[in-house]
């Protein structure tokens, strides 16, 4: 960049473009680094020096944010502008002319943090100014006079932050460079925070130290300081505190890789869910609020958006369902505060835009893609009643212009698609002398529909229909419907035929994709009168494109009956999710392998964004457990309150991420039903008897027990390893109680841990099987919403292990029931817990009817 007068300051936006303040000539230009062409273009200032909104006085210093958005310390002016991408009149934040901020003289250099706040180089008044949630406010020299104490400036220049988010400000006139450093703890010593990217109302100490140079490096008391994320990365901020056993929470969100210039592409008619992984690090409690916020990105992302009541915030998880958000961009960010210490704030954010729909254009109902007609017969097409708009419930006519256009379909020569006309169209040749061979409809606008005339169309002859269709609204936005018309000789009636999960069969213009790995179930209607109709009967025919003419042969093919394909491994029914995802890599925990090989049996079910499905099995990799660490967690568990917060099972069941949480409890789960497994085998071969220990299902008989007198020692043994065991498994419950319910691959991994859980049913407390059970009946509730817009296969999986889950809730309660089965230490505690208004044992159970009561 070559300028006839001296850059003060420069910038460099996530664009590689190359911004310039020339303070003397009022002026901001700007250049792109992309090219070699060095042509500058005028960002900001006339030229002239001057107070209106266009214009600048002696600008310094400069900041470009991920918007796009140009803030300038207009020096001479004493104020902060801010110019919108594009826009020449600037709108004052701070200083001269803003309501409500605080006084500048001078100002200097400018910074903004990834959260939106401004830090300010107030330069004649020696001091550094920040802005936050209730305002601007000084952060250092803040007594306005020169000084050479720590805690003093005189005359700053720039400030610049690390990635630790320690403040570094010129201090000129002292000819030294101050260090404001964040610190962890209370005492002079401080260490390097994780992770950090930005922080907000943190404490920083005071202490020196000297550099090989002239100048020195003091590092200084603070309130305040923050600093620019780098492009692609979720934004993120951290809060710290004095205790040194806590610390603050890492967020890592899924999918994660966005900015404002780059967000997640989502369609209004799709479910918006964003996961979240919680790596909480506190000897005291890991213990965590989560609270979900939405920003409307308009100009910058600061208008929070009021969502529906049906959105739940305050998991670690996110799930707006379709047509909530309207289109535009929108920044998702969550904040995590730790319970134990709730100075220890935690952000994290993802960008989405809301995109406009993919509208089906249907010339007839259903989007049928081919019809026949009498040559006796009138013709419509409606596509203003019959195209569909995925976002909304109905589709808006009135937004659209329609131009129709027709050509003779023939697999020996093709034809140029040729607009409507009256005159001279090769698709009505077939019409009387001076008779109209169409005509509009009649309501507005009219050309929405258009009805061809009986005998306007030669018999025997196939016919392409094509509707092109244009926003109003946006000129860019277009489509097109086609539709096939075979014209026979007698009059037959119109039928279409259509998908009944619409969502098996994908919109492609002339054609219906479908999923060539599942059933597809078509339905009939007749658009006619259909009394004649004798008999229906379906034929299929496969197509062959001649690429030459662009015409497509079609072949009847022979009626075949239902094919069904298997396969399986060793014992393909103990099959188990494990993990679900929509990015190319994911970080799985295996459970443990076959008992005798170690082998784990792994597939994968891979989907395309045309919702086809194949499975591919991965080479089995050999897991072997670590019983070491299992017996350290349930030993753990049986006082949760006492060290359990440093466990690593522990800390990774508290990350809120459904597929390590998951992942977990199977690994867990798995365990915990061989060890009870193995513990009553091992009390049946000492002498106890079965049927006083195990658990039948539900409608079973009753066995009566054994008269041979029981080993209590061998009892004992027993019942003291069930309660150990039943105390990790009412733990592991109350975690996937928690778990968000998003889509069908949640309901479906959700369902797989809960059968799995749920399987020793000896095991279960009143507690537990109350939670499972009402678990799963929100997993059977949410199935039920989609169950017409999933596959069969998935709706089948789901359901399958939903009612299994369902099933051992039964049985554990059966166990009282059948007086079989031992009494749980938890249950007997929670049964002796009195309620707080308790007056006597049937005024109780008569004012809690409606919920569950176990006598």
């Amino acid at each position: 960049m070559y300028v006839n007068r001296g850059c003060i300051d420069l910038f460099i936006d996530i664009n590689n473009t190359l911004y310039c303040a020339i303070d003397n000539g009022s002026l901001i230009v700007k250049m792109s680094l992309q090219d070699n062409t060095n042509t500058m273009i005028t960002a900001a200032g006339t030229g002239c020096a001057g107070s209106l909104p266009n214009m600048l006085d002696r600008p310094c210093g400069i900041f470009v944010d991920s918007n796009f958005n140009l803030y300038v310390a207009d020096t001479g002016n004493n104020r902060i502008q801010q110019f919108s991408r594009g826009g020449l009149n600037g709108i004052t934040v701070c200083g001269n002319g803003a309501p409500d901020t605080i006084e500048l003289k001078t100002p200097t250099s400018i910074v903004l943090d990834a959260d939106g706040y401004l830090f300010i180089v107030d330069s004649d008044n020696n001091r550094i100014i920040g802005s936050g949630p209730t305002g601007f406010r000084c952060l250092f020299g803040c007594s306005g006079s020169p000084g050479i104490a720590s805690d003093q400036l005189s005359r700053p220049r720039s400030l610049a932050f690390d990635s630790y988010g320690n403040m570094f400000v010129t201090d000129i006139n002292n000819d030294r460079i101050q260090m404001f450093l964040l610190a962890t703890n209370s005492c002079d010593e401080t260490t390097i925070p994780p992770r950090q990217t930005s922080t907000t109302n943190n404490e920083l100490v005071t202490s020196t130290f000297h550099l090989q140079s002239t100048a020195n490096i003091t590092k200084t008391t603070a309130g305040e300081s923050t600093t620019q994320l780098p492009r692609d990365q979720p934004t993120s901020a951290q809060h710290f505190n004095t205790n040194p056993s806590c610390f603050s929470p890492i967020i890592t969100l899924f999918p994660s890789i966005s900015s404002s210039t780059a967000p997640i592409q989502f369609r209004r008619s799709e479910d918006l869910h964003i996961s979240s992984y919680i790596e909480v690090n506190c000897i005291a409690s890991l213990a965590v609020i989560t609270q979900w916020a939405v920003f409307n990105c308009r100009s910058t992302c600061s208008l929070r958006t009021k969502l529906d009541q049906s959105v739940i915030t305050t998991l670690s998880e996110l799930f707006i369902r379709a047509r909530t958000l309207a289109y535009g961009l929108y920044e998702l960010k969550l904040t995590v505060t730790m319970v134990a210490s709730t100075d220890l704030i935690s952000s994290a954010s993802v960008y989405v835009r809301i995109n406009p729909p993919n509208i089906i254009p249907n010339l007839v109902e259903f989007g049928t893609s081919m019809i026949s007609s009498g040559q006796e017969q009138d013709l419509t097409f409606n596509p203003g009643s019959f195209s569909v708009n995925p976002d909304e419930s109905t589709f808006n006519l009135s937004d659209w212009t329609y131009e129709y256009y027709c050509r003779t379909y023939d697999s020996n020569k093709i034809e140029v698609l040729q607009t409507f006309n009256q005159t001279n169209h090769s698709c009505f040749s077939n019409r009387s002398s001076n008779t109209v061979a169409w005509q509009y409809g009649s309501i507005v606008p009219s050309t929405s529909s258009v009805t061809i005339f009986a005998g306007s169309l030669a018999s025997n002859q196939t016919y392409q229909f094509v509707v092109h269709m244009v926003n109003c609204r946006d000129l860019t936005f277009q489509v097109k419907g086609f539709l096939m018309v075979k014209v026979a000789d007698t009059n037959s009636p119109k039928v279409a035929i259509a998908c009944v999960i619409s969502t098996m069969c994908s919109f492609n213009g002339e054609y219906q994709k479908i999923n060539p790995n599942t059933q597809v179930a078509l339905f009939s209607v007749c658009l006619d009168n259909c009394t004649s109709i004798k008999n229906i009967k379906w034929n299929i025919y496969k197509g062959s494109m001649n690429l030459s003419t662009d015409i497509v042969k079609w072949t009847q093919m022979n009626n075949s009956q239902d094919s069904f394909f298997f396969g399986w491994t060793t014992d393909r029914t103990e099959r188990i999710m494990l993990a679900f995802t929509t990015l190319p890599t994911l970080k799985i925990r295996l459970p443990a392998g076959n008992g005798n090989t170690s082998l784990l049996v792994m597939m994968v079910h891979i989907r395309d964004m045309l919702d086809c499905m194949t499975e591919f099995y991965m080479e089995a990799p050999v897991v072997i457990l670590d019983l070491t660490e299992i017996n350290t967690l349930i030993n753990v568990l049986q006082e949760p309150t006492k060290g359990a917060t440093i466990n690593p099972f522990v800390q990774l069941l508290g990350s809120g991420y459904q597929n390590t949480v998951g992942q977990i409890i199977i690994l867990i789960a798995q365990e915990l039903n061989k060890m009870n497994k193995q513990n009553i085998e091992t009390a049946v071969e000492n002498g106890i008897s079965a049927a006083s220990i195990s658990v039948s299902s539900l409608g079973s008989a009753r066995l009566h027990a054994s008269s041979i007198p029981l080993n209590m020692s061998v009892m004992n043994k027993y019942n003291e390893k069930l309660n150990i065991l039943t105390n990790v498994r009412n733990y592991l419950m109350m975690f996937i109680t928690n778990m968000t319910i998003t889509t069908v691959n949640s309901i479906k991994l959700q369902a797989s841990i809960l059968a799995l859980l749920t399987e020793a049913t000896n095991q279960l407390t009143r507690t537990a099987s109350e939670l499972a059970s009402a678990k799963c009946h929100q997993l059977s509730f949410a199935l039920s919403e989609i169950a017409k817009k999933i596959s069969y296969e998935d709706a089948q999986f789901a359901a399958t292990l939903i009612a299994q889950c369902i099933g051992n809730a039964l049985t554990a309660i059966n166990r009282q029931l059948q007086e079989r089965g031992n009494d749980l230490d938890l249950d007997s505690i929670c049964g002796n817990i009195l309620p707080n208004d308790y007056d006597n044992d049937f005024e109780f159970v008569r004012s809690n009817l409606s919920k569950p009561v176990f006598v």
